[in-house]
């Protein structure tokens, strides 16, 4: 408690910005995103419900709960100080961490760090590799489309495309305000 700067990252955060504002006025927030497939199917690995064989209906239902938390936090975020949030993509990140960390660390003030680590840039790949591989199953073929038809309008507001994963789209407007870019 002693440091200038203080980082919690609770995922359960996402939905409770404006409390977090009340209680802590001088914090920023800085809300990662990430494509919801890789988001879903990295989830559903440690998921009971998919070890029980319930893995179609379940990877539809955290699609589903991935756009519920970023649309209560899209919906929070015009009650936010808006020079103390930002949102910042993770696919921007891994494809360019130098410039991505330098705009952040603009955005919050302090100098910037170095990198000390090395960014795999394929990781979502593998994640929709997985999701395409899947469709040689007839179940899973209709689950992904019945799932992609269902939330692809939802998903594009975000930036994102559930019918075709490494297709990015426009994001809304709210959306836009929020990501990081350069300040």
């Amino acid at each position: 408690m002693s440091k200038s700067i203080l980082v919690e990252k609770s995922p359960q955060n996402l939905i409770m910005t404006r409390f977090l504002q009340a209680l802590f006025p001088e914090a920023y927030f800085v809300i990662a995103i990430r494509h919801p497939i890789p988001s879903a199917v990295a989830t559903r690995r440690w998921d009971r419900w998919t070890l029980r064989g319930l893995a179609p209906t379940r990877l539809l239902q955290l699609v589903e709960h991935w756009l519920h938390g970023y649309e209560i936090f899209l919906a929070d975020a015009p009650h936010l100080a808006p020079d103390r949030v930002v949102l910042v993509r993770y696919e921007d990140l891994v494809a360019d961490p130098e410039a991505t960390l330098r705009r952040l660390f603009a955005f919050l003030g302090p100098p910037p760090a170095q990198i000390a680590a090395t960014v795999d840039r394929a990781v979502n790949e593998t994640y929709f590799r997985r999701w395409r591989g899947s469709r040689w199953n007839p179940v899973c073929t209709r689950w992904h489309t019945t799932i992609a038809r269902r939330l692809e309008t939802r998903t594009n507001a975000f930036g994102y495309s559930l019918e075709t994963p490494e297709r990015t789209v426009s994001p809304a407007r709210a959306v836009q305000r929020l990501l990081l870019r350069s300040r």
